[in-house]
């Protein structure tokens, strides 16, 4: 059970680290002109605006995804490599934290589309690294219990 989960954890640290990696690779592509880019800033598309008003830079180009996005991707990186350690709670208390997480990016974006606020690219990559972070945490949580619960290969239920 613990391996499986361990297993996981190193296939979903990867596959986030590659996604991180390659949010960055784009722009670097691309200045160099390697035919790799253009897919790269289409798949991401399929998640992400890329305004390039709120990318970070990188050579001159934008990052293939936009300031929240880079924070969710980098979120969800560390909340696998460091989950909150201990976390458990009822499935109430996680539909709490889940909420408590996605305040600040409803709250950013609020304001922003309201006028009140320029949603700058440290708040919204800050909000979107805490919202990362809490998903991969009890995402990390519900794969353990998944696991828990699981009868061994061989074993009747």
């Amino acid at each position: 059970m613990k391996s499986t989960v361990s297993s996981v954890r190193i296939l979903l640290a990867l596959g986030w680290g590659l996604v991180c990696v390659l949010t960055v690779a784009a722009p670097l592509l691309l200045a160099r002109g390697e035919p790799g880019a253009l897919p790269l800033y289409w798949g991401f598309s399929f998640f992400c605006h890329q305004l390039p008003g709120r990318s970070f830079t990188l050579a001159g180009l934008p990052l293939a995804a936009c300031h929240r996005c880079v924070g969710i991707y980098l979120g969800l990186f560390a909340g696998i490599v460091a989950p909150v350690p201990g976390f458990s709670g009822s499935p109430r208390a996680r539909r709490r934290w889940l909420l408590a997480a996605l305040l600040p990016v409803l709250i950013d974006t609020a304001l922003a589309r309201a006028g009140l606020w320029s949603g700058a690219h440290w708040s919204r990559t800050g909000s979107g690294v805490f919202l990362g972070y809490m998903i991969s945490t009890l995402l990390m949580r519900a794969l353990a219990e998944s696991a828990a619960r699981r009868p061994l290969e061989g074993e009747c239920p």
